[in-house]
């Protein structure tokens, strides 16, 4: 049970759970705070500043970097929904992944820390935040 069996594991797993939570949830987002986000985000990859409405800035993102994150998916030719929730299945299992790393640092044994790791990729919240199109797992 090396590191690459432990990788693939942990990406197979926190992968298989996003995608089913994906699949269980709604097309869309659970908050309006994740919209808010994809609208700031839309004008700032657009060139049109950073607000709701284009050349009108303001304060508005709690999260910058998830908005500038977002702007850059915008970029790509797929469903920003789709685009977003696969960038928090990503960061599920980057979660995932640096749990098992850390659970090894701190000294457990390869088992435990595998274990750590699926606690980190699959902890109900975990995946509800991945799902969400906010920036908590970021």
């Amino acid at each position: 049970m090396g590191p690459p069996f432990a990788v693939l594991f942990l990406a197979l797993a926190s992968g298989l759970g996003a995608g089913v939570y994906g699949a269980i949830g709604s097309g869309g987002f659970p908050l309006d705070d994740a919209w808010i986000h994809l609208q700031l985000a839309r004008n700032v990859s657009v060139g049109a500043g950073f607000g709701l409405n284009p050349h009108e800035p303001v304060s508005l993102s709690t999260a910058p970097l998830w908005t500038l994150l977002v702007a850059l998916l915008h970029l790509l030719p797929w469903d920003i929904v789709a685009g977003v929730k696969t960038a928090g299945a990503l960061l599920l299992f980057a979660n995932a992944l640096m749990t098992w790393w850390l659970a090894q640092r701190i000294g457990l044994d390869r088992g435990w820390a595998l274990l750590a790791g699926l606690v980190g990729g699959l902890t109900p919240r975990f995946l509800w935040a991945s799902q969400s199109g906010m920036e908590i797992l970021l």
